[in-house]
């Protein structure tokens, strides 16, 4: 199972590492790969990371100002640039979610006296329909995000990760053919030079 995922990981054009802190992975400790290797380990030459922060609410007053805070703002903004320094062109950006506020704003048949019904009623008071319970939880915006900036240029993105590939085979080869070159045909030139 684990081979599968690496495989289908390897050849994904997008990566989602998904976190309910607005901070960077952690990194591994010796002997140990932490999140940051891990993705990295499973970069090829097209893909693209991006995080999720998928913000934890339970208290519809906590929205008061918007979805993301100053402080998640600052924190969200540390993220990106640790993730640029490590991943460099894979790293696209940021999306923020609230998929506890989605969910509420999608379900249409929890158990009555539940406590997932008695927090969507919560909800429901405050922002009174389910639309925008999807609006305000950013769910809207981020499939709009996934089916049009993700999908987007598919095909150009296709072409650029195909030459990609090619320009890692060209490399590899020049590698190859340095390598031949130092250790078979510079000693038997030095060696025929000697006699």
């Amino acid at each position: 199972m684990i081979d599968q995922i690496s495989n289908a990981t390897q050849k994904a054009h997008a990566i989602f590492y998904v976190t309910k802190t607005p901070n960077p992975p952690q990194k591994g400790e010796e002997g140990k790969e932490g999140t940051i290797e891990k993705i990295q380990k499973q970069l090829d030459s097209q893909t693209e990371v991006w995080t999720i922060y998928n913000k934890p609410i339970n208290n519809p007053r906590a929205f008061k100002d918007g979805l993301i805070d100053g402080s998640e703002k600052e924190s969200l903004k540390i993220l990106d640039e640790k993730m640029k320094g490590i991943l460099g062109k894979h790293y696209m950006g940021y999306e923020a979610v609230s998929a506890q506020m989605a969910f509420y704003g999608l379900s249409q048949a929890l158990i009555p006296e539940t406590d997932f019904d008695k927090n969507k009623q919560k909800f429901l008071e405050i922002f009174k329909v389910e639309e925008l319970l999807l609006y305000k939880s950013h769910f809207k915006p981020l499939a709009e995000f996934i089916a049009e900036e993700l999908l987007k240029n598919s095909r150009t993105k296709i072409i650029q990760s195909n030459c990609n590939k090619a320009l890692k085979v060209v490399e590899q080869l020049q590698k190859a053919i340095k390598t031949t070159i130092e250790k078979r045909i510079d000693p038997t030139i030095k060696a025929m030079q000697k006699h």
